[in-house]
């Protein structure tokens, strides 16, 4: 037989019994045990029928030596290169430049930028007039620089724009190069001073006629020394290289005017035109005069 003590004489005081075929036995010592029935053995706490020659001595020798030799290395020598080399730079010809208007309160610099450019090509009579306009301001439309040209009624804010200056240019028998001179090619300047705005006025004339008014300072001048270079197109499509070097300019604020004639240093460009029908019936194809 094979015996094993209880946890404690209490436990076995509150329990009063040993586990199933087994019984409460008593030492010499005065310790109380429990012992395994005739025919069966202690085997883990348990009275297991047999003797203990035939507890299971099984040992689980599993030696599961599995070993994972997965050697996967991910060898991706992706040596992708960029090789972009694009070296873009700002190789933009178009016409600009500043003019320095000479005035007795200081020199006034006022901006040109061939942000809209647009032609139209007169005949009469054998005679072939270009007539360019030439606007700093990007929202210039075909249909709003013609109303300006024929002195219409518009709110010219999308032709003009603050602290720049419009170009109206006109070459009879166009091609080539032509050097300026007081009457021929023709380019009038028109600018605008300070950050003003357009509002709409009535005139002093009979019949009232209403008119857009700057409420700044204009300056309006016509190029009086200059050339224009490697003149060529077609319908009112064409291309020039335009540098101007002298301007005879009026600068007029309200009642007050002061003329000024200037010197346009290091300024030119190309001026490339999209045709432009509307601009047919300007005032200044017949002699007249240019725009607001």
């Amino acid at each position: 037989m094979r015996r094993f003590l209880l946890t404690s004489i209490a436990t076995l005081a509150a329990c009063n019994r040993c586990p199933e075929n087994a019984f409460i036995a008593t030492e010499e010592d005065g310790t109380q045990v429990c012992v395994c029935d005739d025919g069966f053995t202690d085997i883990n706490g348990e009275c297991t029928q047999g003797s203990e020659a035939d507890a299971d001595t099984d040992t689980d020798t599993d030696t599961d030596t599995d070993t994972d030799t997965d050697t996967d290395t991910d060898t991706d020598t992706d040596t992708d290169t960029d090789t972009d080399t694009d070296t873009d730079t700002d190789t933009d010809t178009s016409l600009s430049g500043t003019f320095t208007f000479a005035l007795s309160s200081g020199d006034l610099r006022l901006n040109v930028k061939a942000a809209q450019a647009f032609g139209y090509l007169h005949e009469d009579g054998g005679t072939q007039t270009l007539l360019a306009y030439v606007s700093s301001n990007p929202n210039a439309t075909c249909a709003d620089v013609g109303s300006v040209l024929a002195n219409e009624l518009i709110d010219p804010s999308d032709v003009f724009r603050a602290e720049h200056c419009n170009l109206l240019i006109k070459v009879t028998s166009p091609g080539g190069d032509t050097s300026i001179n007081l009457l021929e090619p023709l380019v009038q300047v028109s600018c605008l001073s300070g950050n003003g705005e357009w509002t709409k006025e009535i005139g002093s004339d009979k019949n009232k006629t209403p008119y857009y008014a700057w409420s700044e300072a204009r300056v309006e001048g016509t190029v009086t020394e200059g050339e224009f270079l490697d003149v060529s197109g077609s319908g009112g499509a064409w291309s020039f290289d335009f540098d101007p070097d002298k301007i005879s300019a009026t600068f007029t604020l309200g009642e007050d005017s002061e003329s000024s004639d200037i010197i346009v240093p290091s300024f030119g460009g190309v001026v490339t035109t999209t045709e432009c029908a509307d601009m047919a019936d300007a005032l200044i194809i017949g002699g007249g005069g240019g725009s607001n």
